[in-house]
């Protein structure tokens, strides 16, 4: 029941969520900025922002729990 009233509060930018499918797709954070035209800085900002978002402690927790939302649909 809480899960998804937290799944209905997060509300992701289409850039956000093509940054988040390249850290599942395990891409380095300048491996991101190249594919995306961006600096690493500003990829970096999006990942900060993805975790506070997400409300996760590391990578490894937004993707596990991105997936487990359904942010992350194959």
């Amino acid at each position: 029941m809480f899960d998804n009233k937290k799944q209905e509060e997060i509300h992701l930018t289409d850039r956000e969520k093509q940054v988040l499918k390249l850290i599942a797709d395990e891409y380095t954070t300048q491996e991101i900025a190249d594919e995306l035209f961006l600096s690493k800085h500003t990829i970096e900002s999006y990942r900060k922002n993805l975790i506070s978002k997400l409300q996760v402690k590391n990578l490894a927790g937004l993707t596990k729990h991105a997936i487990k939302i359904g942010l992350l649909d194959s």
